[in-house]
């Protein structure tokens, strides 16, 4: 038989798939399936398992994991603009810190080698400005009507050195301001737990103890003025708090190394060179 002007049709192979349980063979199934078959179920297969991978990275934590962004440029962009508006923010922050930071460590007696030299000098240059505030309720600035969760930490914007300064504690004068002998400030003799007030209004810089000068306070006033509290017994006000002219922030006391007895000393400084500071009180020597 010929076979010229034929052409004989190719089968398709098929396949089939056992499934034998466990045991005795029992139960036995099969799937037959052709060529055509097994390449559209593979397909469909890895058509599943890419978009189930593509809305897990998309739409989970899995993408953030892996680097990938979840929401687009707009979502990166956000996040950008809020990164640099908080390292700004810092930024700021830090060198707020830093100009406390370097007033309150003269304010502790830390001096640089020319700053004792200039101390005399810069202290007759500096006049405090009289107001004659007397009356308590002249010295409340307008930051103190806010309450103090409200109020910001280390803002001292709203504050302004008030003058004469309030004396600190009721007692004698037994050692006045000495530069040359390195005594900074003004010694007030009193019995132990004898009340002690803010001089002006201010923000606490520090309140705790020191091995040196024993429980003490210092407060900023505005203006580069800052006042120093030493060797109280107990100390009333916190690091951070407010306080008006005439509060009471601290007990006398005979706290810290130099201490020789019960006595409140007192100190004021200027742009972090010590004063004396009978020229700012109330009942002050005149210069």
């Amino acid at each position: 038989m010929s076979l010229t002007g034929t052409r004989r049709r190719k089968k398709s192979r098929s396949y089939e798939i056992l499934v034998i349980p466990q045991g005795d063979g029992a139960g036995t199934k099969s799937l037959k399936a052709g060529t055509n078959q097994f390449v559209l179920w593979g397909t469909l297969a890895f058509v599943a398992f890419f978009l189930i991978f593509l809305l897990l990275f998309r739409y989970t934590p899995l993408g953030t994991l892996a680097g990938v962004d979840r929401f687009g440029d707009d979502s990166r962009r956000q996040r950008d603009e809020a990164t640099a508006a908080r390292i700004e923010s810092l930024a700021e922050e830090i060198g707020v810190l830093k100009s406390y930071n370097l007033q309150l460590r003269k304010a502790l007696g830390e001096r640089s080698g020319g700053e004792a030299s200039q101390t005399e000098s810069a202290e007759k240059k500096t006049e405090p400005v009289v107001t004659h505030a007397d009356d308590q309720s002249q010295t409340t600035g307008e930051n103190f009507s806010q309450p103090a969760s409200t109020r910001p930490a280390m803002n001292t914007e709203g504050l302004k050195a008030t003058f004469p300064l309030f004396n600190p504690v009721q007692g004698a004068v037994t050692q006045r301001f000495e530069p040359d002998t390195k005594h900074i400030g003004l010694d007030f003799a009193a019995k132990e737990g004898t009340p002690v007030f803010a001089a002006a209004q201010g923000y606490i810089l520090f309140s705790g103890w020191t091995f040196e000068f024993g429980n003490m306070i210092i407060l900023s006033h505005g203006s580069g003025y800052v006042t120093v509290y030493k060797h109280n017994s107990s100390l009333l006000k916190a690091t951070g708090s407010m306080v008006r002219r005439g509060d009471l922030i601290a007990l006398v006391g005979k706290t810290g190394s130099t201490s020789k007895g019960p006595h409140l000393h007192f100190e004021v400084w200027k742009d972090g060179v010590p004063q004396d500071p009978e020229r700012f009180l109330l009942t002050g020597r005149e210069s």
